[in-house]
Formats: structure tokens, sequence, C-alpha cells
């Protein structure tokens, strides 16, 4: 991929502004929202300030919603920097911000935002807007040092030529994730997380023993000693040990 010399903002504000003009929100059940800005159909900001009663502040309505994209390119507009218009994106639409905006990132904050995309994200693996090779090739575009940080970098380079690594799948998740781990009893917990009897049979614990090249980063910030993997080289040699 080719990163710009400096981080463009005026790019990724004007990429965030487009997708909240063409994607106005979808509702799920009690007015949770599908929208990379927002999780609910109401407006409570609107509410708060303007004392609107609530029917006014309904985001399905194209008028209100319309009034919110303006406020919103207003908060957009008035960014000083990139990590402010990262947080506007809602954390499982991250990775997304990243496909869309990627171009306009240094190579330094392209790594550095994906990084957090990742671990931010509850379930990357599964990612609607953002497949896993799609994945894995920006991870791999990535300078690995910018990547991690400087304790999982070190923790990377010292990783042995041929490593043995688990990954705990749980209700609903897929197998051939990225997410894997050297410590195999964070794995169990992995695959026991959301145990249910009537769900036994889909809960398995993966194995694999690898090449350290097919390993892509390793990413501790939430405790998980999670090793990105690039799954797709060594599929045939995973096996179901549980």
């Amino acid at each position: 991929m080719k990163f710009c010399k400096e981080t463009r903002l005026d790019k990724v504000k004007a990429v965030t502004k487009r997708i909240a003009l063409i994607m106005p929100p979808e509702e799920t059940i009690c007015s949770i929202a599908i929208h990379p800005f927002v999780d609910n159909m109401y407006w409570y900001e609107k509410q708060f300030f303007k004392k609107c009663p609530i029917e006014e502040c309904y985001l399905g309505d194209d008028d209100t919603y319309h009034e919110w994209f303006e406020d919103f390119c207003k908060k957009v507009n008035k960014a000083e920097d990139i990590t402010r218009v990262y947080m506007f994106w809602r954390d499982p639409w991250k990775l997304t911000f990243m496909k869309l905006c990627g171009e306009y990132l240094s190579s330094e904050d392209y790594a550095e935002y994906l990084s957090d995309a990742w671990v931010t994200e509850e379930n990357p693996n599964m990612d609607v807007n953002v497949t896993r090779k799609e994945a894995i090739k920006m991870f791999k575009s990535c300078d690995k040092k910018f990547l991690m940080t400087k304790e999982d970098y070190e923790y990377y380079i010292n990783l042995p030529e041929e490593i043995t690594i688990w990954r705990g799948v749980g209700y609903r998740r897929i197998e051939l994730g990225l997410s894997w781990t050297d410590d195999e009893e964070k794995a169990k917990w992995f695959m026991n997380r959301w145990k249910s009897s009537d769900k036994d049979n889909e809960r398995k614990l993966l194995q694999v023993t690898t090449n350290k090249k097919n390993v892509i980063a390793y990413f501790n910030t939430r405790d998980e000693r999670e090793i990105l993997l690039d799954v797709f080289a060594v599929q045939d040699k995973i096996e179901k040990i549980l």
C-alpha cells in the first residue's frame, strides 16, 4: 500500500462526512441503530440542549437526520487532529475507517490506528466490511515497529522460529480467525466465554504449529496475548484438539 508522507486530515474529514451523508442509520431492536457514528435512533443531544420533545429527535426522520448531519459536520470540521476524527467512528466501524481512510494516513499513523482498530473491535474476525484476507493484507503493509507497542514488538521479535499456538472458538465464532495465542489456557477461556450447554458442539479448541514467518503481529493490549496469524497459509495444518 502507498502511504502519504504526512496524514491528510482534510481527506479523512471529507470521507467521514461523506459516509455520514450517504448512510442514514438503520434501526434494529429497541431503537438500536446500525451506523458508524450513532448507536441509537434518538438524538438525545438535541433533546437535552434544545429542549425538544423526544418524537422530534428520531433519526429515522429525514429532516432530523439532516439536522444531525449538519451538526456532525461542524464537529468534524473543528477536529484538530486525526485522533479526534477517528474517535467519531464507533468501535465496530473502526476497521471500516481504516479501509476507507487508510490511503490518506502516513505509514506510522496507519500502523498505529490499524492495531487500535483491531484490538478495540469486539469481533474483528467477523467484520462485515473488512474480510480476513483484506485485514491480513492491511497488516502486512505495516511497519511492525509502528504496529506494536515496544514491549509487544520485543516479544514478537523473540518468538521462536517454530511456534505452537491455540485458538478457542466459542459460540457463533468462526474457526479460521486470525486471532490466536501462545497461552493454551487463554484459548480455553475464549472457547468457554459464552458457554451454553445446548451450544457445546459449537465450541472448539484448535492448535497449529507454524513457522514464525506466518505470524503477523503480537498484541497484549488487553492482556490476551493475541498472536495475529496468517491463517490461510496454515489452514491445512490446523488440528482440533477439543
